[in-house]
């Protein structure tokens, strides 16, 4: 069991994200004596959900790129296969 241990947070409640609903960020040790506002805090923590949500959401551009990579090179290393076997059985 831990006593004394406190962690400064910072909670958002409605992230506007329709895949999550809260976020929760710890600051790091010391920066609430540091004389950075609240308000810089909490758009930072905005800022950095936001980023989160364009570049991971679960079938963004980023997910179809890599699929439409994937399945290129399935298709160029099919056609060099079988250009291959030509090849070899004439």
């Amino acid at each position: 069991m831990v006593k004394g241990c406190q962690k400064k947070t910072i909670h958002i409640k409605d992230t506007g994200s329709r895949y999550y609903e809260e976020a929760y960020f710890v600051l790091k040790p010391g920066v609430s004596d540091t004389k950075i506002s609240s308000r810089d805090m909490i758009s930072e923590a905005v800022r950095i959900a936001g980023e989160s949500l364009d570049s991971t959401a679960p079938g963004g551009a980023e997910r179809s790129r890599g699929l439409l990579q994937f399945l290129a090179g399935l298709a160029l290393g099919g056609a060099f296969t079988a250009a291959v076997l030509l090849i070899i059985l004439l």
